[in-house]
């Protein structure tokens, strides 16, 4: 076990103090239109430049232990913010500084009052006293509430992104991909500078056509099919005898067209060389008018296209299969295509199938039932990356996914705009969520001046406005109604300050590992090479070292 560095008493609250400082200085000077960059360092990689309040938050180390445990408090509620509700990071941070910092004052003159009359105050009842008037604030935070309606919603996306343009652009992407939509931002790699949107209208994941013969667009590298069945399953297809049952169902209802997802299997490609290679001459046969029997006659010809998705495991091929209204044909449960019947086909108004991925339109199926299973499902989920799959799963089976891809000249000002965007996605579905309350801090600057400057939230409740006029350097802000923030991010970025602040006040000492320096690096190195420090002469010659020198 290392060396452990312990402070405690007032030496070690300055330390906490100090550290509170620079975090709230470096996430705080960041807050409003008028907040600055920061430029970040990176390894191996060129610098960053951005005004995000987390990715600030969570680069600051510092020198001393005793200050970086309280730093690293904050940055904690900065994370925990991102990670709730993806926006409101540097309003966390700037309200649990300015909380921390005024109670830490506050609890000094309080107990220099005590001492005189020879008592002394305990920083819990500070923290009791946080925890008590929160609610209050909350409430009173809750009563300026008002629901998104009309062109709202573009209002809360030009706050975040403070570009009134982008705000219109997104806002419609929103309406379009509805509540339970999913938004994906991407690097425009090109030299077009500024956004481009993609709203996807169907169903889409990765995969592709089993052949290229299969392809039959104008430049024969994509399948496009209108009005076909669709049968759904994770079996590995072997042989064209598996789809006996499945033409001659086919064939009772008068029906020629048939796509075939395949997903994953123990094979890489869920579909056999042979039926791969049979079907494509059927679709050639059938593009060639037909392939003539020995009498003369026309043979009858099925159109199928085979599409492969081996990244899809069961659980998102049952996805895709309610969105088309098809049974999910499970090897792992016995359940074989070659038992199909017609109830079993799903279909599609269209299908679209390229090199990389496969967009489906119109699917018949009956989604809510599944969402909802899914939502249950992300709500539970504790791993961050398999909460944002689901939601990926939700927005897909809702027909409501969009892409947007960011242009700059350079690689610094594309990250900025996409941690920009990032936090106006995520405001937008705060907004949508909970409604809105005024912006620029005007919300918590209401509650407190309802409370007053003696109730200990004060602080809190009033940095965030303090702040962002202090970067606009104005002695009083106008601000416009159209300036307005999600009610849910301001409420959680309180809630956030509150308990970091009170866990700082609660504290006077601290333990922590004595962080290794340059020189205990090297006397590490040098102990476990085992060198012992010695001229390698032995006495004879030493001897005579010496004689020479005299």
């Amino acid at each position: 076990m290392g060396v452990k560095v312990i402070e405690h008493g007032e030496a070690a609250v300055e330390k906490f103090i100090r550290g509170i400082k620079v975090v709230d200085q470096m996430v705080g000077d960041t807050l409003g239109p008028a907040g600055r960059n920061r430029i970040i360092a990176r390894k191996y990689r060129s610098p960053i430049v951005t005004n995000d309040g987390v990715t600030v938050a969570r680069n600051i180390v510092l020198d001393d232990e005793m200050e970086d445990m309280a730093a690293q408090v904050l940055v904690e509620i900065a994370m925990k913010t991102n990670e709730t509700v993806g926006d409101g990071t540097t309003t966390s941070v700037v309200a649990g500084a300015g909380l921390a910092l005024g109670t830490f004052e506050r609890l000094k003159k309080d107990n220099e009052f005590s001492a005189m009359n020879g008592g002394n105050i305990s920083p819990i009842t500070y923290a009791k006293e946080i925890w008590k008037q929160l609610p209050v604030a909350l409430e009173l935070l809750s009563s300026q509430r008002i629901e998104v309606e009309g062109d709202l919603l573009d209002k809360v996306i030009a706050t975040s992104l403070e570009n009134l343009e982008y705000g219109k652009i997104l806002g419609d992407v929103f309406r379009q991909i509805g509540p339970d939509g999913y938004i994906s931002t991407e690097d425009n790699w090109g030299t077009k500078y500024g956004i481009d949107t993609e709203v996807i209208t169907g169903m889409r994941f990765l995969g592709t056509y089993a052949s290229a013969y299969l392809a039959n667009g104008k430049n024969k590298k994509e399948a496009c099919w209108e009005d076909a069945l669709v049968l759904v399953t994770n079996e590995r297809i072997d042989s064209m005898r598996t789809f006996k049952s499945v033409f001659e169902e086919m064939k009772k209802a008068d029906k020629k067209k048939l796509v075939v997802i395949g997903g994953y299997s123990e094979n890489t490609n869920p579909f056999s060389t042979e039926v791969i290679s049979n079907i494509s001459r059927a679709i050639q046969a059938a593009a060639a008018g037909g392939v003539p029997k020995p009498d003369g006659s026309v043979m009858e010809v099925f159109e199928v296209l085979l599409v492969k998705a081996p990244t899809l495991r069961s659980e998102e091929l049952q996805d895709v299969a309610v969105f088309c209204d098809a049974h999910f044909f499970d090897a792992k449960l016995k359940d074989s295509i070659r038992n199909c019947k017609f109830d079993q086909f799903g279909s599609v108004r269209k299908i679209v199938v390229n090199e990389d991925d496969v967009n489906i339109i119109g699917g018949r199926g009956n989604t809510a039932e599944r969402i909802e299973l899914l939502k249950k499902q992300m709500d539970d989920e504790k791993d961050p990356m398999f909460a944002e799959k689901t939601k990926r799963r939700i927005a897909s089976l809702a027909a409501g996914m969009a892409i947007i891809r960011v242009g700059a000249p350079t690689e610094q000002e594309r990250t900025y705009l996409k941690y920009k965007l990032e936090d106006a996605v995520n405001a937008a579905k705060a907004a949508m969520e909970e409604g809105v309350v005024p912006g620029a801090g005007i919300a918590l600057k209401n509650v407190a001046d309802e409370l007053g400057e003696d109730n200990i939230l004060y602080p809190a409740l009033i940095a965030p406005y303090e702040r962002i006029r202090a970067n606009a350097g104005v002695e009083d802000m106008e601000v416009p109604d159209t300036i307005v923030d999600p009610h849910k991010v301001v409420r959680l970025a309180l809630t956030n300050a509150c308990s970091a602040a009170a866990a700082l006040i609660s504290a006077d000492g601290g333990i922590s590992d004595r962080r290794e320096t340059l020189f205990d690096s090297f006397a590490n190195k040098m102990t476990k090479m085992n060198v012992v420090k010695d001229d390698f002469r032995d006495d004879e010659n030493q001897d005579l070292g010496r004689g020479r020198g005299l």
